[in-house]
């Protein structure tokens, strides 16, 4: 229905066709990213398609890069004004990516040899969006993050317990400075890992 949520794949093993996938995708990035620089163009701002590969280095091309460079460039004041103008999803400059379905996500993890964990569910309703025989898809939950509270990460172990889902956690670390998290908390078990890797390997 239009919603995001984010999937994680664990203990990938076999990378050919998740690789070619994945490129397809890196492929879309670019073409999408043309589309927006050119809606900017529209409004007097002028960013080349190199600039914004200079500023993402070896990393997919992202609305992250383009924010930071209308930040340096003097057309935003903050990270935060640029999705708001520009680049958010009401954004004048604002152009979708190319998505996933659920189910193809987890075909993908799977026939790369890996586990899919559904990724900080209760930090973007992704449990509500959710059909229920999505998660007959998965192999785990991640219960335990930075933005879920005691009464989510209760629920979220409840339901993970319901559902047969392994139970659990991350920092979400995208890099310090990035949305606060701190790496490595919080913290789970050595056996959260072994049943993934049991499930990864079945």
């Amino acid at each position: 229905n239009d919603a995001e949520v984010h999937l994680l794949g664990l203990f990938i093993s076999r990378t050919a066709a998740l690789a070619e996938r994945l490129h397809a995708l890196r492929v879309q990035r670019v073409d999408r990213m043309r589309i927006m620089l050119s809606k900017l163009e529209a409004v007097g701002i002028h960013i080349t398609l190199e600039e914004v590969r200079v500023e993402a280095g070896d990393h997919t091309l992202g609305r992250p890069h383009l924010a930071r460079l209308l930040q340096r460039k003097g057309f935003v004041s903050t990270i935060g004004e640029a999705f708001q103008r520009f680049l958010g999803n009401s954004g004048s400059a604002y152009v979708p990516k190319q998505k996933l379905d659920v189910s193809e996500g987890v075909a993908l993890i799977r026939e790369a040899g890996g586990a899919a964990v559904l990724a900080h569910p209760g930090s973007h309703s992704a449990y509500d969006i959710l059909p229920p025989e999505a998660f007959n898809l998965l192999d785990g939950l991640e219960v335990y993050h930075p933005d879920h509270g005691l009464e989510k990460e209760h629920f979220l172990l409840a339901e993970s317990k319901r559902l047969g889902l392994v139970a659990t956690g991350g920092s979400d670390f995208h890099g310090h400075g990035l949305h606060g998290q701190k790496l490595g908390q919080p913290s789970v078990s050595c056996s959260v890992l072994d049943e993934l890797r049991g499930r990864a390997a079945a």
